[in-house]
C-alpha cells in the first residue's frame, strides 16, 4: 500500500505543470529632461542680467538630497535634506564674474529641446533650476549623460561651492 501512495505522489509531481521563473517587469520609463524658456533665448538671456541658480543632486544608493543655491550677489547657500546640513558663504567678485558667464550659458542652452535621460540605477540625478533676467529654466542630467553635457563644468562648479560652503568657506 505504501508503494501505491509513493507511485501516486510521483505521478502527481510529474504531471504538475512546470513552473516558470517569475518574469521581471520592464524598467520604469526614464524621467524626461525639461527646459522652459521664452521664445528667443538670446533675447531673454541678456548679458549682465540678474540671476539665481539652484542645483539639486539627489539619489544614489544612499538617497542623498543635496541643494546649493547661488544668487547674483555672490551668496551661496547650502541646504541638504539627506544627510541634513546647512551652510553659506559669499563669493569674491572674480569668482562671481566667471560663474555669471556659466549661468548665462545655462540660460542659452535651456532653449534647446530637452532629451530624455538615459536609464540608470543608483545614479545621481542633477536638476539645475535657474532664473536669468525674466527667463526661468530647468535642466536635468544623471551620472550617465552629465559628462557629455556642455554644462557639466557649471554643475561641477556648483558642487564644488556646495562642498566649500560645508567646509567653512
Amino acid at each position: 500500500m505504501k508503494a501505491w501512495w509513493l507511485l501516486l505522489g510521483l505521478l502527481a509531481a510529474c504531471a504538475a505543470p512546470a513552473t516558470q521563473p517569475p518574469t521581471s517587469s520592464p524598467p520604469p520609463p526614464a524621467p524626461k529632461a525639461t527646459a522652459t524658456t521664452g521664445a528667443d533665448s538670446r533675447a531673454s538671456c541678456p548679458e549682465g542680467a540678474p540671476w539665481r541658480m539652484l542645483l539639486e543632486r539627489s539619489g544614489g544608493f544612499a538617497g542623498w538630497i543635496q541643494r546649493v543655491e547661488v544668487l547674483d550677489n555672490g551668496l551661496v547657500q547650502v541646504h541638504d535634506l539627506k544627510p541634513p546640513a546647512e551652510a553659506s558663504l559669499r563669493l569674491p567678485a572674480e569668482d562671481l564674474a566667471g560663474l555669471a558667464k556659466q549661468v548665462r550659458q545655462a540660460c542659452l542652452a535651456a532653449g534647446a529641446p530637452p532629451e530624455p535621460l538615459p536609464a540608470c540605477a543608483d545614479c545621481f540625478l542633477y536638476r539645475l533650476e535657474g532664473t536669468y533676467a525674466e527667463t526661468r529654466f530647468a535642466l536635468e542630467w544623471n551620472d550617465i549623460n552629465l559628462e557629455d553635457s556642455p554644462l557639466a563644468p557649471l554643475v561641477q562648479r556648483l558642487l564644488d561651492l556646495h562642498d566649500r560652503a560645508l567646509e567653512g568657506g
